[in-house]
């Protein structure tokens, strides 16, 4: 806005400045705009920094929460392992095996000292101990699964070959078991009667009652026919009073193969079939290797079942 002065003549006239006074003035505003200018900067950057200082402190940020998400992780992927440490043990109490040593992962603070010299050591030093930790405790699970593989696959070959099944149709009545005579009904003394009879009909289908191997097909004075099977683990079944063979020796055996048919020969006052157990030699009785919980459909059943894997070979 123009200045004016009142001069001798009592008029008002224009101050005009000088063009001296005018670029002192300018230079005065462009000094004064400068000055303000790196006060307002240095102000902002301190408090907001430089646009790309701005994108590295959000990335950084990210950086911190995925860091954090990937604690949380960790954490969840150790509380999983925990819980296949109580599964393991019940799996290891049930196979007679010993409790698995699951010492705690407890590397020295020093093997993390490198990282030091990274930024935030306090946000990576962490989770790197929880990925050894993750790592030794998975490591640990691997030795103790094969150990529990391994023990299993014994397990099951065991239950393969124990004589845990009747060795005729379960409907069929039963005779005398493990008891001493005070008359044998042929040679009219005292004496033991060491397996369990079966009332069987001449000619009914024999099964072997676990898997093995034939060790003997032949004839006894007392038993008649017979057959006898090792199963392994310290057992083994007789099968006696026999009309026909079905296996011959040396010949291996699954559990529900027909391994002879039913007859009256021996020391036998009628058709039926003489089982025995041995484990180690020493007579067992056979009542308790079988269920009775068991009607004759399901027996032909688990019979024709059992034959049918074996057939195909997928038993166990």
């Amino acid at each position: 806005m123009p200045k004016y002065y009142l001069d001798s003549d009592l008029r008002y006239k224009r101050i005009r400045k000088t063009f001296k006074q005018k670029l002192i003035r300018i230079f005065l505003f462009l000094v004064v705009s400068i000055f303000v200018s790196i006060i307002y900067h240095t102000i902002y950057f301190h408090y907001r920094g430089s646009a790309k200082e701005q994108i590295l402190e959000k990335q950084l940020q990210e950086v911190k929460f995925n860091y954090t998400l990937l604690h949380r992780e960790f954490d969840e992927k150790l509380s999983g392992v925990k819980r296949i440490e109580s599964s393991d043990e019940i799996y290891r109490s049930i196979l007679n095996l010993g409790k698995f040593n699951y010492t705690e992962y407890d590397i020295p603070i020093e093997e993390y000292e490198s990282f030091n010299y990274f930024a935030y050591p306090e946000i990576i030093v962490p989770v790197y101990k929880k990925l050894d930790t993750l790592n030794y405790l998975i490591s640990k699970e691997e030795s103790s699964y094969y150990e529990l593989e391994k023990e299993t696959q014994l397990w099951l070959h065991k239950i393969e070959h124990l004589p845990y099944i009747t060795p005729v149709n379960i409907v069929i009545e039963r005779g005398d078991g493990i008891m001493l005579r005070e008359k044998h009904p042929i040679l009219g003394r005292p004496a033991w009667h060491h397996g369990q009879d079966f009332s069987t009909p001449m000619g009914t289908p024999v099964y072997a009652t676990g898997a093995g191997k034939v060790i003997y097909v032949g004839v006894d004075k007392g038993l008649g026919n017979f057959v006898k099977i090792d199963h392994g683990y310290g057992y083994q079944t007789i099968y006696g009073h026999l009309s026909e063979f079905k296996v011959k020796r040396n010949q291996e055996v699954k559990r529900g193969d027909l391994i002879a048919l039913s007859g009256n020969t021996g020391y036998s006052t009628g058709p039926h079939l003489h089982y025995e157990i041995h484990l180690y030699g020493k007579y067992q009785n056979p009542l308790h290797f079988f269920e009775d919980d068991m009607d004759e459909e399901e027996y032909i059943v688990m019979i024709n079942t059992l034959n049918e894997l074996f057939r195909k070979g997928d038993y166990f």
